[in-house]
């Protein structure tokens, strides 16, 4: 994994965005929160790329709910924080009923 940083304890900085993040996904009810994995990669001092694999609850409309959660991830990280998120890359993995 060339180019790969692992840390055995998160940063102060991905703890704050990862905390940031959960709010967020917190907030919509159509995605199952306890199945979503989020990874944050760290560019530069001050840029940094999202990717979360969501399961989504069947019956939500994917593609609105998507473009809104980028927006917002965007939109709350640069508002609380001093980075920029350059993208945020969003994966559907699963449908999950309700049942």
């Amino acid at each position: 994994m060339k180019g790969t940083v692992r840390f055995r304890r998160p940063s102060v900085a991905h703890s704050t965005l990862l905390t940031i993040i959960m709010m967020c996904l917190n907030e919509k009810s159509e995605i199952a929160v306890e199945e979503t994995t989020v990874e944050i990669f760290f560019h530069t001092h001050s840029c940094c790329t999202v990717r979360i694999a969501l399961a989504i609850r069947y019956g939500a409309s994917i593609i609105p709910l998507c473009t809104e959660l980028q927006k917002q991830i965007m939109d709350e990280i640069a508002a609380m924080t001093p980075f920029t998120v350059e993208h945020v890359h969003l994966i559907v993995k699963r449908l999950i009923t309700n049942a």
